[in-house]
């Protein structure tokens, strides 16, 4: 059987923990490896396929002792004895303030150079701030065998490398439809926010985002809708941010509100979503995931992942900015349906237009020799 490392942003993200759930139920007779902490194992612990080594404090203590006496860690063991090294996740090239991203560079670099094949799927490139972590990188991808950006913008800062192409996201292989059947029409505004708080270039428009979002809420109960606040990830302090969303609401309709937070079962939170025809979103799987399930989606961007994907599928519907929501029309939300595109031609749009993201892969893993 062979063989394949993770390494993935493995924190209780429900986009990221897709990631990791798509590629296993994608290819079941093949064995992976996934480092995280304990506390983070909750949606994917039941892939058979999928061996979780934990970070338990004795772990990182042993890996520590490696490096001092210069034998290889855990993690670099099971590199060094697999077929392949994938590098799965979103917004894996950060560059950050100063220069604290050599050292994941470097990481990254060995772990490549210790890896019989290295791949890299689903990413976006940046934000960034110079040219030379840009070329930093370019070393990097080099040595892969496939690199498959989830956006233009990112693909093209790299256009001098054959390996480089950008194929769907990986998350857009979901069957959601699948999940429940539908009574009639649906009637559920989902809003997936994210905190401000942890992030302090946004943080100065925080009022105005959670006001935002608390109002959208009693306009969506006022016009008979079920409102569902979902929580991606707790480690990013999305709970909190649904904290402050709450706090602002009347305590006449707190109780119509309903929340779900990610952190036990990712069926019934996919099933939450599934069930929504309107979806307000601030993370990208949001939109993905609204898609998937035929809905409105009305993004909120943060950040230039989702500007980049809007922008390749030539995205015509409303939409926001986080520094922007406070002129957002609430009123168009919900006129949405009469002029967004829905989810299954956004959805038909991705795949028409991008690769598939799993090809170059799929000529090791489902080659049976």
């Amino acid at each position: 059987m062979k063989k394949v490392v993770l390494y993935a942003y493995a924190h209780g993200n429900l986009g990221d923990d897709l990631f990791v759930r798509t590629i296993c139920e994608r290819y079941p007779n093949i064995s992976f490896y996934i480092q995280m902490l304990p506390e983070f194992d909750y949606g994917l612990k039941d892939l058979k396929n999928l061996h979780i080594i934990k970070r338990t404090f004795y772990l990182r203590i042993k890996d520590r002792l490696f490096r001092m006496f210069n034998k290889p860690s855990v993690l670099f063991k099971q590199i060094k004895e697999a077929d392949a090294t994938v590098l799965l996740g979103g917004s894996m090239f950060i560059q950050g303030d100063g220069d604290t991203w050599v050292s994941k560079l470097q990481q990254l670099q060995s772990i490549a150079s210790a890896s019989k094949r290295f791949y890299v799927i689903g990413a976006n490139f940046g934000p960034y701030t110079s040219d030379k972590f840009v070329s930093s990188y370019s070393v990097l991808f080099k040595k892969a065998v496939d690199v498959c950006f989830r956006d233009e913008s990112s693909r093209i800062l790299f256009d001098q490398l054959t390996n480089v192409r950008v194929g769907s996201d990986v998350v857009c292989s979901l069957k959601l439809s699948s999940l429940h059947n539908n009574v009639g029409e649906k009637r559920q505004l989902s809003i997936i926010p994210i905190s401000l708080a942890l992030r302090p270039k946004l943080n100065k428009f925080r009022l105005s985002y959670y006001d935002k979002m608390a109002r959208l809420i009693q306009v969506g109960i006022d016009k008979g809708y079920n409102v569902v606040l979902h929580a991606f990830c707790i480690d990013q302090g999305d709970n909190i941010a649904i904290d402050e969303i709450m706090s602002r609401l009347p305590k006449t309709i707190v109780d119509q509100v309903s929340i779900d937070t990610y952190d036990r079962d990712i069926i019934s939170s996919l099933n939450k979503i599934s069930k929504a025809n309107i979806v307000v979103t601030t993370r990208f799987h949001g939109m993905i995931l609204g898609w998937l399930s035929n809905a409105m989606v009305v993004p909120i961007k943060y950040d230039i992942k989702m500007d980049n994907l809007l922008n390749d599928l030539n995205f015509q519907g409303l939409s926001s900015s986080i520094s922007d929501v406070q002129n957002m029309s609430i009123d168009e939300v919900f006129r949405s349906n009469t002029f967004n595109i829905n989810g299954e031609q956004m959805i038909q749009r991705i795949k028409e237009q991008y690769e598939n993201p799993f090809e170059k892969l799929d000529a090791l893993l489902m080659n049976k020799d």
